[in-house]
C-alpha cells in the first residue's frame, strides 16, 4: 500500500489492518508512527474521534508501547497534543525520560484538563465499582507529571491535599492502601514540611508514602540520630510502622514497648531483617537497643531465632551475636551456623562461627539435631574434628539418621582410621553409634580398616541385615570375613557370611533365625499365602528375606539373595507381583518402597500391567511415585516393560517430570542395545514367544497357545480341540499349576490387546512422517512378526526400489505380496518400504485399492486409503510456516476441542500470561509440529478468542525449523486437513453468532 492510500485510510480501518492476524500486537508500531504522523499534522478532530470510539484492547496497546515505538513518548509537542485530545476523553499516555518537560505552564495546564475531566466523570451515573476509575487516572497517572524544579512549597502542598480530596471522592477510606503518583512532589519539600503534612494526613497513604521517602535520607545519618524528628508522629500513629514495618531497630526498639504479643512477633522479624542489614558503625547503637529488647520480651525474639534459624541471620550478624553471647540466644546459635552451612556462599563465615563456638562449648555439638550436624561436619577442620570425636560419638548414639552416618563416613575420612575407637566410640556401643562406626570403617580409604571391620563382625555387634556393607568392603579389599557368632548354625560350622554362593539350606536357615527383632514394615506382608510362595524356606526364614530387604540401607545383603534364591522361578515371579500389588495399594508410599529391591531376578512381565497404570494414574499428584514405577519397567528391561513405556512416554499427555523419566527409561534401554532410539520404537512390539509357540502344562497335560486372525486367542488340547479358556480344574492337587497357567494366558490376552492399542497411534505416526524402512527390516518387524503380520494385513505399503519406479502392494492372507489387482509382486533386491499414503497416489490408484480392501472386507488399524490427500497451495507457504488461506478465528474452546483429538497440547505459559502454541512430539522421529496462534489463556475464559497463525515443524535433534522442502507429503496433507477443519469450526461457530443475533 502506497503512503497516499495509507494517509488515506480511516484511523479505525489503519489500527485493523496492521494488528490483523497474524501481526495481532507487532502491528502496533507502524500503527503508532501513522498516528504520530497525523497528530503533527495537526489532525486532532481524526484523532481524537478514534481515541473515542477505540476498544479497550486498542487502549492498552497504546499504553504498553516502548518509547521506540512511540514517537509521542520521543516528542514533548507530540506529547502534549495527544494529552490535550486524550484526557478529556479519560485516556492518558504516559512519557519517557525527559517528556514531557515538567513546567509551571505544564503543571496548570494538565491541572485545568484533570479538573475538567473530573467534573465530567463526577456528573455521570456509575455502577459502584466503577466509581473510582475516573479518579484513579488522575492519581495514578496524570500526578506523574505534575510539579517541576523550583515549585513553591505551597503549591506542592496544595497539590497533596487536591490528591487526598480526590481519594476521597473516590470513596478510598481514609487509611486504606491506593497508589498516587506524587512521589515528585514529596522529592522537593523539606522534611519538616513533610512531617507536617505526614501529622496533617493523620497516618493515610500519604503520611506512609512520605516515610518511605525518608528512609533513604535517615539512614545516611549516625544509627543515634536517625528519625528524631518523627518519634514523637510514630507514637501517635504506630500504626504506619506497624503497616511498614521498616527495618530500622531503633524504630523497632520504640515500638516494642507498647506493642501486644502478636505485633512483638511481627517485630521480632523485622528486627532480625534489620541486623542482617547494619552495618559495622551501627551495630553497638543497635546492640543496646537489642539487648534492652531482650530484659523487656525475650520470648518474641528466641520464638523467631528458633523458627528460622540461619533464614533469619547471615554469617556477620552470627559473629555479632556470639560476640553479645546473651544467655537467650546463645544455645540456638550453633543450630543455626551448622544450617547455614549447606549453602556454599554462607559456609566459611558460619564455619568460623561454629568453630570458634565450639572451642568454648564443645558440649553444644553432642545436643546438634541431625540434619544441622550433617552440613556442619563438612566445613569443620581436621583438628576441630579430632578434638570433638567424644562428643561425636555422642551424637551419632542418639541419632538414626543414615544421612548423618553418610556425613560422618565422610568427614571422618581425613582422620586416622583408629580415631573414633580411640576416642571411646566402642567402650558402651548402642545400635546408632556401630552402624556409624561401620559407614566410618567401609568409607575409610585406609586398608588398615579392614582388621577393624573383622573385629567388627566376629565381635557380633552388627545383625546379619547390617553386615551387608562389611562384606563387600571386605572383599574390596581381598580380605576374608569373619562369621559371626549368631550367624553360626547350632552344633555345626557357618558358611562363609561374605559368600555368594547358596550354601546349605540348614545354613541358611540357622543365619535367618538369628534374627530375633524383624522390622515392623513388613506386618502387612506377614500373610501364609505370601510366605509359602519362598518354600522350601520356613515361615522364619521367609519374614527374614523381607526384613533383610526392608532394613537393608541400599542393595540386598548376600544372605538376602541366598534366601530369595530357594524359590522356584514361578514362585519368584508371582512374590514379586505380590509385592508390586502391595506397593500400589499402598499408593506408592516411601515407607514400602523397600518391596521393591526384591524384584531383580524375581518379576517377570506380570507386573507391568500394574506398574504402567500406576505410573499413569500417579503422574499428576504423585510424580515421583510415577517416576519410580517407570524406572521399574526400566529395570525389568523385556519388550513388553518398555512397550508399555513408550505407550506411556506417546500417549496422554504426561507432566514434564514424568515424562524426561519415560524418554530417560527408552534411552537407556537403546544404549544397552546398542541403537538409536528412532529405531527402539520398532522393536518394542512383544510377540510373546508365539513365533516359536506357547505351551501350558497342567499336570500331564499340554496345552498349545494359538493365535487366531482376529488377533484373540484358542488353547488347542491334547485331543486336537480349540478352546477359548482352560478346561476345569479336576484335580485340587494341581491347583498351583493350573493357577499358573491361567495367569500366564490372562498376561498373554492383556499383553497382546495393549500392544495393539499402542499400534494405531504409532502407525498413525508413521503414515503422516513418511517413515521408512529398508526391505530387511521391513521383513523381519512386520512380514515375520506373528502379532504385526495380522495388523500388516490391513495395510497399505509403498515400496521405494533403489532403481525403478515407486508401485503399492498389500499382504495377503497366505503372506504373499500383492498388489491393488491381487496379483503377486516382489520385492526388490534394494530399495525402501513405507506406509501408502494416497497423497503420494493418484485418484486411480486411491479408487483401486478403496476397491480392493472393500472386497476382501479388510479394516485397516488406522486410516490410510481415505486420508486427507489435498496438498497445500504455494501461497500458503510463509518461509517455514505453513499458513491458512484465510484468517481464522475462533474460541480457545474450539480449539482445545480439535488439539486434543489430534493429540496436539498446550505449549508453555509466556509472559502475559498466555499460551502461543500448541505442540505434537513425534516419537518415531524426533520432529515437533508446532501450532501457532495469538495468546490463549492459561485458565479458563469462556469466549477468549484466537487467531491461528499457521503449523511449523521443527527438528529437535538439530533445534531448526525445516523449510517446506523438507516436510513429508503426508504430514502436509494432514496439516492442511487441520487448518481446514478450524476454518470450518469457526465458520460454523461464526454462522451461529450470527443467527443467535438475528
Amino acid at each position: 500500500m502506497s503512503n497516499n492510500e495509507t494517509a488515506a485510510l480511516p484511523l479505525q480501518a489503519l489500527y485493523e489492518l496492521h494488528t490483523a492476524a497474524p501481526a495481532g500486537r507487532e502491528g502496533m508500531p507502524a500503527f503508532a508512527a501513522e498516528l504520530a504522523k497525523r497528530l503533527a499534522q495537526g489532525r486532532d478532530a481524526e484523532v481524537a474521534d478514534f481515541l473515542r470510539d477505540s476498544s479497550s484492547l486498542c487502549q492498552e496497546r497504546l499504553h504498553q508501547l516502548p518509547g521506540e515505538h512511540a514517537p509521542w513518548q520521543r516528542d514533548h509537542a507530540l506529547w502534549l497534543a495527544l494529552a490535550r485530545i486524550s484526557l478529556p476523553l479519560g485516556q492518558f499516555y504516559g512519557g519517557n525520560s525527559g517528556v514531557p518537560r515538567r513546567s509551571a505552564e505544564l503543571t496548570a495546564e494538565l491541572t485545568a484538563l484533570a479538573r475538567a475531566w473530573l467534573d465530567d466523570w463526577g456528573s455521570r451515573t456509575h455502577q459502584p465499582w466503577r466509581l473510582r476509575d475516573g479518579y484513579d487516572l488522575v492519581l495514578r497517572q496524570v500526578f506523574g507529571v505534575l510539579g517541576h524544579e523550583g515549585m513553591s512549597s505551597a503549591e506542592i502542598i496544595g497539590l497533596l491535599r487536591w490528591a487526598r480530596e480526590l481519594s476521597a471522592k473516590a470513596g478510598i477510606a481514609p487509611g486504606a492502601q491506593y497508589y498516587c503518583h506524587w512521589q515528585h512532589l514529596l522529592h522537593q519539600l523539606p522534611e519538616p514540611e513533610l512531617l507536617a503534612m505526614a501529622i496533617e494526613d493523620g497516618g493515610g497513604q500519604l503520611s506512609r508514602d512520605i516515610v518511605q521517602r525518608q528512609l533513604p535520607l535517615q539512614r545516611t545519618r549516625p544509627a543515634a540520630q536517625r528519625w528524631a524528628l518523627w518519634r514523637d508522629f510514630f507514637a501517635q500513629f504506630p500504626a504506619v510502622l506497624d503497616q511498614l514495618r521498616l527495618p530500622e531497630p531503633v524504630l523497632i526498639a520504640s515500638r516494642w514497648e507498647t506493642a501486644d504479643a502478636a505485633r512483638r512477633d511481627l517485630l521480632a522479624q523485622d528486627l532480625f531483617k534489620a541486623l542482617c542489614f547494619a552495618s559495622d558503625d551501627d551495630w553497638p547503637h543497635d546492640r543496646v537497643l537489642v539487648e534492652r529488647m531482650l530484659q523487656t520480651d525475650a520470648a518474641p525474639l528466641v520464638a523467631w531465632f528458633k523458627q528460622l534459624g540461619h533464614l533469619a541471620i547471615n554469617p556477620v550478624v552470627a559473629q555479632r551475636l556470639w560476640d553479645a553471647r546473651w544467655p537467650a540466644l546463645l544455645p540456638l546459635l550453633l543450630p543455626a551456623c551448622a544450617d547455614g552451612c549447606k549453602h556454599e556462599s554462607d559456609r566459611a563465615g558460619y564455619a568460623a562461627v561454629a568453630e570458634t563456638l565450639l572451642a568454648d562449648r564443645p558440649g553444644d555439638l553432642a545436643r546438634l539435631a541431625a540434619g544441622p550436624l550433617t552440613h556442619l561436619l563438612p566445613a569443620l577442620r581436621v583438628d576441630t574434628l579430632q578434638r570433638l570425636l567424644p562428643q561425636l560419638g555422642k551424637a551419632a548414639s542418639s541419632s538414626a539418621s543414615k544421612g548423618l552416618r553418610a556425613a560422618l563416613a565422610q568427614a571422618l575420612s581425613a582422620l586416622p582410621v583408629d580415631a573414633p575407637q580411640a576416642a571411646g566410640w566402642l567402650a558402651k556401643p548402642n545400635k546408632n553409634l556401630v552402624l556409624a562406626y561401620r559407614d566410618v570403617l567401609v568409607a575409610h580409604p585406609d586398608p588398615a580398616s579392614g582388621s577393624l571391620l573383622s573385629a567388627l563382625l566376629s565381635g557380633g555387634l552388627l545383625e546379619v541385615a547390617e553386615q551387608g556393607p562389611v562384606q563387600a568392603r571386605l572383599k574390596d579389599l581381598g580380605a576374608a570375613a569373619p562369621v559371626a557368632d549368631a550367624a553360626r548354625p547350632p552344633g555345626g560350622e557357618a558358611a562363609p557370611a561374605g559368600s555368594d554362593g547358596a550354601g546349605s539350606l540348614a545354613e541358611l536357615e540357622a543365619q535367618a533365625a538369628s534374627l530375633q527383632r524383624l522390622s515392623p514394615a513388613i506386618a502387612a506382608l506377614d500373610q501364609p499365602a505370601l510366605l509359602d510362595l519362598l518354600a522350601p524356606l520356613s515361615a522364619q526364614a521367609a519374614r527374614a528375606l523381607l526384613h533383610l530387604a526392608a532394613t537393608s540401607p541400599q542393595e540386598l545383603p548376600a544372605l538376602a539373595h541366598q534366601l530369595l534364591a530357594q524359590a522356584g522361578a514361578e514362585n519368584r515371579a508371582r512374590l514379586a507381583l505380590a509385592l508390586v500389588q502391595h506397593w500400589v495399594a499402598a499408593d506408592g508410599a516411601p515407607e514400602s518402597r523397600w518391596v521393591l529391591k526384591l524384584l531383580p531376578g524375581a518379576a517377570d512381565d506380570r507386573i507391568v500391567d500394574v506398574l504402567s497404570s500406576a505410573a499413569l494414574a500417579w503422574h499428576k499428584t504423585r510424580k515421583e511415585r510415577a517416576v519410580v514405577a517407570l524406572q521399574q519397567l526400566g529395570r525389568l528391561d523385556t519388550v513388553y516393560a518398555l512397550s508399555c513405556v513408550q505407550a506411556l512416554a506417546t500417549g496422554k499427555t504426561l507432566k514434564p517430570s514424568v515424562l524426561a523419566a519415560a524418554q530417560a527409561v527408552l534411552a537407556e534401554a537403546a544404549t544397552r542395545r546398542g541403537m538409536a532410539l528412532a529405531d527402539l520404537g520398532d522393536e518394542l512390539t512383544p510377540d510373546f514367544d508365539l513365533g516359536r509357540g506357547v505351551q501350558l502344562q497342567v499336570g500331564a497335560q499340554t496345552y498349545d497357545v494359538l493365535l487366531q486372525g482376529d488377533l484373540s486367542l484358542r488353547l488347542r488340547t491334547p485331543a486336537g480341540k480349540l478352546v477359548r479358556s482352560l478346561p476345569a480344574l479336576a484335580d485340587e492337587g494341581l491347583r498351583t499349576e493350573w493357577d499358573a497357567a491361567a495367569a500366564r494366558l490372562k498376561t498373554l490376552s492383556k499383553g497382546i490387546k495393549a500392544v495393539l492399542q499402542q499400534q494405531a497411534p504409532r502407525l498413525q505416526s508413521c503414515l503422516m512422517l513418511g517413515r521408512h524402512w529398508p526391505l530387511d527390516t521391513w521383513r523381519r518387524l512386520f512380514l515375520e512378526h506373528p502379532l504385526l503380520r495380522v495388523v500388516a494385513q490391513g495395510l497399505v505399503w509403498r515400496v521405494e526400489p533403489a532403481a525403478g519406479q515407486p508401485f503399492s502392494l498389500r499382504i495377503a492372507e497366505d503372506l504373499s505380496l500383492v498388489d491393488a489387482q491381487s496379483d503377486a509382486v516382489q520385492l526388490p533386491a534394494e530399495g525402501r518400504i513405507a506406509l501408502w499414503h494416497p497423497a503420494q497416489a493418484t485418484e486411480q490408484e486411491r479408487a483401486q485399492w478403496r476397491e480392493c480392501l472393500a472386497d476382501y472386507g479388510l479394516k485397516a488399524l488406522i486410516e490410510q486409503v481415505d486420508a486427507p490427500a489435498d496438498l497445500p497451495l504455494a501461497s500458503q507457504w510463509q518461509q517455514e510456516l505453513l499458513q491458512p488461506l484465510a484468517p481464522i478465528r475462533l474460541t480457545q474452546q474450539a480449539l482445545d476441542g480439535l488439539a486434543g483429538p489430534w493429540r496436539f497440547h498446550a505449549g508453555p505459559v509466556c509472559d502475559g500470561p498466555g499460551i502461543y502454541l500448541h505442540l505434537r512430539d513425534f516419537a518415531v522421529q524426533r520432529w515437533r509440529v508446532e501450532l501457532l496462534h495469538s495468546a490463549a489463556m492459561p485458565y479458563y475464559e469462556p469466549g477468549h478468542e484466537i487467531d491461528i497463525e499457521g503449523f511449523a515443524l521443527r527438528d529437535m535433534a538439530a533445534d531448526r525449523l525445516l523449510p517446506p522442502a523438507e516436510w513429508p507429503l503426508p504430514l502436509q496433507a494432514s496439516l492442511c486437513a487441520m487448518l481446514q477443519a478450524l476454518a470450518s469450526r469457526a465458520a460454523g461457530a461464526a454462522a451461529a453468532a450470527a443467527a443467535a443475533q438475528v
